[in-house]
């Protein structure tokens, strides 16, 4: 009977968190370029509740024991949970979420513009499978110590998911103005391709698959599950998770 299904994260690119600082720091820097030179707090407030957002969601998650996560370092210094999901909220949160509106605005533009921000997009996208093949792994080791193994099936897990994807959908229909409707589904678009790439190339490097079973016992998920978790990762828990961070500073006029 299956009991759960796990989303698996090994090698090392996730549990590099020397990167996620230096991302984070960039994600800020982003935010900051774009309030200086267009007097707008768009990508600060995006970058803000990305970040608390994200945040919180991690350090809940491993809190309940909805995820398990090894330990980890910082310029080799040994850091706790709790620092993890600090960085992790930067990284994974901010600075995504701030990519994702930044090519969103690219893509928007007209003419030669337009078409830079797609190179640059695709750019980003070959760096991601670079980095990724480049931290490849002989084999998954499937029901074996991994970085981290999160239950994709918690009831509590689903609520806050569906929560965002309710509150996103409710704010584009009724609250969104044509062009701010127009920005979430460029920034849908935007974080759709980089899930989707990161997905297949993680996968291919044989860090990142699905497993079913129980924490105890897990197993190596049958192809089907494995499709249709990957997809539902890629379109659901990362592309839609990212748009409330958009939608809120919207939704309080905090985003004229």
């Amino acid at each position: 009977m299956l009991e759960t299904v796990f989303m698996i994260r090994d090698g090392n690119f996730g549990s590099n968190y020397d990167l996620k600082l230096f991302g984070a720091l960039i994600g800020a820097i982003l935010a900051f370029y774009y309030w200086v030179r267009y007097k707008k707090l768009d990508y600060v407030w995006v970058y803000t509740i990305g970040f608390l957002a994200w945040f919180g969601v991690k350090w809940f998650l491993q809190l309940m024991g909805i995820r398990d996560i090894q330990d980890a370092n910082l310029f080799g210094i040994p850091i706790n949970s709790f620092v993890q999901a600090l960085l992790r909220g930067g990284f994974e949160g901010a600075l995504i979420a701030v990519m994702g509106v930044f090519f969103a605005d690219g893509l928007m533009s007209k003419g030669k513009e337009r078409w830079a921000f797609g190179v640059a997009l695709i750019v980003v996208l070959l760096s991601i499978v670079t980095q990724s093949l480049m931290q490849a792994i002989p084999i998954k080791n499937a029901g074996g110590e991994v970085l981290s193994r999160r239950d994709m099936l918690n009831p509590i897990g689903l609520l806050l998911l569906f929560t965002a994807l309710a509150f996103t959908l409710w704010w584009a229909k009724t609250k969104a103005t044509p062009l701010a409707r127009k920005r979430a589904l460029y920034m849908y678009l935007v974080m759709a391709s980089i899930g989707l790439v990161w997905n297949i190339a993680e996968f291919t490097a044989n860090t990142r698959w699905i497993e079913t079973g129980t924490f105890e016992s897990p197993v190596r998920a049958a192809l089907v599950i494995e499709f249709m978790a990957l997809s539902f990762d890629t379109f659901i828990e990362i592309a839609m998770a990212y748009m409330p961070f958009l939608a809120l500073p919207y939704l309080f006029r905090l985003i004229k």
